[in-house]
C-alpha cells in the first residue's frame, strides 16, 4: 500500500516527538505493562494457508511472498477476494516504481492549466501480466471494500481487464 508510506512517516515521527516508547519484537508480562497508560498490541498478520491438495507446490506462494519479491509467472490465480487479495492483484499488474505521469494516464487526469477540469482521455495500460481474482462468495467481488477506497480497485481491476470469478470451490 504504496500509498501509506507519508502515513507511516508520519506517526514513526509522532511517536519519536511525543517520546512513546516502541519495543518490537519483545515479549510483555502484566508486570511489565502495569505503569502504562495505554497498551497497543500490534501482532501484525499471519497468511491464512488453506489446507488444500497442491498448496505446497513451488509455484503456490503467499501474497507476503509476492509483495517481498518471490519469482511470479505471467498468468497468476489469487485465491481470496478480500482486501489483501484486491491489493495484491493491483499490486501484480504494474510496476512498483510506476511514475505518476504513467499513474495519472491510466486514471485519465492532467494538469488543469491544459485541460479543463484536469480530466484527459484515459490510456489503457497493458497489465505486466494476466490476474484472476476468485472467490468462494457469490456476492459480488469487493462488496466488503472500503468506501471510500474500492471504488477505486475494482475500477483498476477491471480497466486491467482481471478475470473476477465468484462462487469458485477451491
Amino acid at each position: 500500500k504504496e500509498e501509506f508510506v507519508h502515513t507511516i512517516r508520519y506517526y514513526e515521527r509522532m511517536l519519536d516527538v511525543r517520546g512513546v516508547k516502541v519495543r518490537l519484537g519483545s515479549r510483555a508480562s502484566v508486570d511489565d505493562l502495569a505503569d502504562f497508560d495505554e497498551v497497543v498490541l500490534a501482532t501484525g498478520v499471519v497468511p491464512r494457508i488453506p489446507s488444500l491438495p497442491g498448496v505446497d507446490h513451488p509455484k503456490v506462494i503467499t501474497y507476503q511472498q509476492a509483495i517481498n519479491g518471490a519469482p511470479v509467472g505471467d498468468r497468476v490465480a489469487v485465491m481470496g477476494a478480500g482486501g489483501i487479495g484486491f491489493d495484491v492483484s493491483e499490486f501484480l499488474l504494474h510496476d512498483a516504481d510506476e511514475s505518476v505521469e504513467h499513474w495519472m494516464e491510466r486514471w485519465g487526469i492532467t494538469d488543469p492549466e491544459l485541460e479543463r477540469g484536469g480530466l484527459a482521455t484515459k490510456v489503457k495500460a497493458p497489465p505486466r501480466r494476466t490476474v484472476h481474482l476468485l472467490q468462494r462468495k457469490t456476492s459480488e467481488l469487493g462488496k466488503g471494500l472500503g468506501k471510500t477506497s474500492g471504488w477505486v480497485h475494482r475500477q483498476t481491476l477491471k480497466d486491467s481487464s482481471v478475470d473476477m470469478v465468484k462462487g469458485v470451490t477451491y
